[in-house]
């Protein structure tokens, strides 16, 4: 019996590789301290979500959405409000906690992230996305730092 593997195929309508492409922007994320243009021809200036302003008593999360969060962009290139880190910046501020909250210098945080932060992006990213969310960094932090206590609002 032959098979017609069109039949009941839902994947008609889906658009080719090429054109998944062309709607995918250059560059899908502003970094903190950007000031590029938006398509609607405006200085980029990063919007922070509600409770995570310079008012909020959430110094840590906006410490992070202001220094290191990467803003996602739309298929159109205009900010998103959704923030997220990747592996890099949150290796960065990984080692601004280590040195301030728990006082390692650069040889020890360097020993403790190698030992340590592998472990925790893989807690944390369990889809593989290569991306956590930015909300998320307080409990990256502290489990990071096997310590649920740590007031990272004092930064």
């Amino acid at each position: 019996m032959q098979v017609d593997e069109s039949e009941g195929d839902d994947d008609e309508d889906a658009p080719t590789p090429t054109e998944q492409v062309d709607r995918v922007p250059e560059h899908t994320y502003f970094f903190a301290g950007d000031t590029n243009v938006t398509p609607e021809g405006k200085e980029y200036n990063r919007k922070f979500p509600e409770g995570f302003d310079e008012e909020s008593p959430n110094k840590f999360v906006h410490h992070i959405l202001r220094e290191y969060a990467l803003e996602e962009k739309d298929n159109k290139g205009s900010p998103t409000g959704n923030f997220f880190m990747n592996k890099k910046w949150t290796q960065v501020a990984s080692k601004e906690v280590l040195t301030k909250f728990k006082k390692m210098d650069d040889a020890a945080s360097e020993k403790y992230m190698n030992q340590y932060f592998g472990r925790t992006w893989e807690h944390f990213d369990v889809n593989e996305a290569n991306r956590l969310d930015a909300l998320d960094m307080p409990a990256f932090m502290k489990y990071l730092c096997s310590d649920q206590s740590l007031d990272l609002d004092a930064i």
